[in-house]
């Protein structure tokens, strides 16, 4: 299926090239599909194109995208080559280099994916946090609060609003949560759970508030109506940009934090190993003036 659909997009590709036309490469017994000076794109270098499943016009497009990129491509090689004078020696020496990085890179890929955990515990997290924990500022104000965007013909409406302003020295969380499920177009309702403060008020009337520090600093419960919704906001703790980040909102930084330095840690100590293994068998030299 998959050769046959090659055949056909090549075939209904070169088709409808009325300058070009598939020939065969006799020296190397192969078909050639396209060729810019020297070089040549020859038809076996399609097949890894399409997967199993790509269907007739998908064979169409790929095959057609891919040859005419490739022209592009040494069209630009041919180009560049005939204005700037390359140092050869210098090319291959970068070539090389880029040659070992990606040799390098893939086998510490392998051998940090045999040995990283990606277990973090919560001692860890909060050790790391108290160590660094002035190195973590907000970028962002960030509030615990209960949000909640009704219709102002909601019924019970009122009995929501005079328990929410009680809320949480009275008023049941699970009523108001309750009521939020039901009527709410948007709603937060998590109130130990740090969130910024610009995704909760986005896209309503409170995203144009001037200065939202100080708004922040002035409101402890919020009830607005607009365009016939009640917007509720009882703000029950906040921090201000610049702050120090409470630990439970940057705990997934910090895991991927300690998961990255694991990774390091283990590239460093695979460097070292094999270098302390060659030197133990003395399989290199150093020499010094």
């Amino acid at each position: 299926m998959k050769n046959s659909l090659l055949v056909l997009g090549l075939a209904l590709i070169l088709s409808s090239c009325h300058w070009f036309s598939p020939k065969k490469d006799t020296d190397k017994n192969k078909v050639i599909i396209a060729q810019v000076g020297d070089e040549m794109l020859y038809e076996e270098d399609l097949s890894r194109l399409l997967g199993e499943n790509a269907t007739r016009d998908d064979s169409i497009t790929v095959v057609g995208k891919y040859v005419n990129n490739w022209v592009r491509k040494h069209l630009l090689i041919r180009e560049a080559k005939q204005i700037i004078t390359f140092d050869e020696a210098e090319l291959e020496r970068k070539v090389e280099d880029y040659r070992s990085a990606l040799v390098i890179h893939e086998f510490e890929k392998l051998k940090v994916n045999e040995q990283l955990s990606k277990e973090v515990s919560k001692e860890e997290i909060k050790q790391y946090y108290e160590e660094k924990y002035e190195n973590f500022l907000l970028r962002q104000n960030i509030i615990k609060c209960i949000f909640a965007k009704i219709p102002e013909d909601a019924p019970g409406i009122n009995t929501f609003s005079r328990d929410l302003r009680k809320y949480p020295k009275s008023g049941n969380l699970k009523d108001i949560k309750s009521f939020c499920f039901q009527f709410a177009d948007k709603y937060s309702v998590e109130d130990s759970t740090w969130i910024n403060f610009d995704d909760i008020i986005q896209n309503t009337h409170l995203a144009s508030i001037p200065n939202k520090v100080q708004y922040l600093k002035s409101n402890k419960y919020v009830e607005s109506t607009n365009e016939g919704y009640v917007f509720f906001l009882k703000i029950l703790d906040y921090k201000i940009s610049d702050d120090i980040s409470p630990l439970s909102f940057i705990e997934a930084e910090i895991e991927n934090i300690i998961i990255n330095k694991r990774k390091v840690e283990i590239k460093k100590n695979l460097e070292e190993q094999i270098f302390n293994k060659a030197k133990s068998k003395n399989e290199f030299e150093i020499f010094k003036k």
